[in-house]
């Protein structure tokens, strides 16, 4: 999604340097690709798995705040408390996704092997990825310049075939499972980016 877009989706009282601006992106973005598999009945089981443990991660997070999304109630000393603008919107977005994914369950499908083989290797290239970021720039350019290959041969593959991972869009071949292979490969994009960022600072 564009940053205009997203600015648009995004309430003015939600500004980017509150923690919930990021939240309240990252479920935004989750009902987009929630909404597509609504739209197109063409999602899988992984698609669902994969939102809903991106979902309950959001959730926990603020569970483990007192309920507070990107931020935190201190009972002993109140001066502490830190309670960021657009909770409600939060609350809303996250409730509406769970609301959507309950609705797609029984509709879901087993993703091909073809769609399941690129789903294992973006989840690989994430797992290195996010170790990467962990380590705080232990990994060499080398190590980042090689996945970021991998990733630019799904995505090469995947814009041949008119945007469609492991199918054909001319010939209407479109395999279950296309928001979570989207999704992840846009994270892995970016945590590459973010990474690569680092390297050169």
């Amino acid at each position: 999604m564009s940053e205009a877009a997203l600015r648009q989706e995004i309430p003015e009282h939600v500004t980017k340097d509150l923690p919930t601006y990021s939240i309240l992106s990252q479920l935004r973005e989750i009902h987009k690709h929630l909404g597509e598999c609504t739209d197109t009945k063409s999602h899988s089981d992984e698609d669902l798995r994969h939102f809903r443990e991106e979902l309950s991660a959001i959730d926990e997070e603020r569970a483990a705040h007192s309920g507070i999304f990107g931020g935190r109630i201190d009972h002993d000393d109140p001066s502490k408390t830190v309670i960021p603008a657009g909770q409600a919107d939060c609350s809303d977005e996250l409730a509406a996704c769970y609301t959507i994914l309950e609705k797609l369950k029984d509709s879901a499908q087993p993703m091909s092997s073809s769609a399941q083989d690129i789903l294992y290797q973006l989840q690989g290239i994430k797992r290195f990825l996010e170790d990467a970021v962990k380590s705080q720039g232990s990994v060499s350019l080398d190590e980042l310049q090689r996945h970021g290959g991998m990733l630019d041969k799904i995505d090469a593959d995947r814009l041949a075939h008119g945007g469609i991972f492991a199918g054909d869009l001319k010939e209407g071949v479109i395999p279950r499972g296309q928001a979570v292979l989207s999704s992840l490969l846009a994270h892995n994009y970016q945590l590459l980016d973010r990474l690569k960022r680092a390297k050169e600072a």
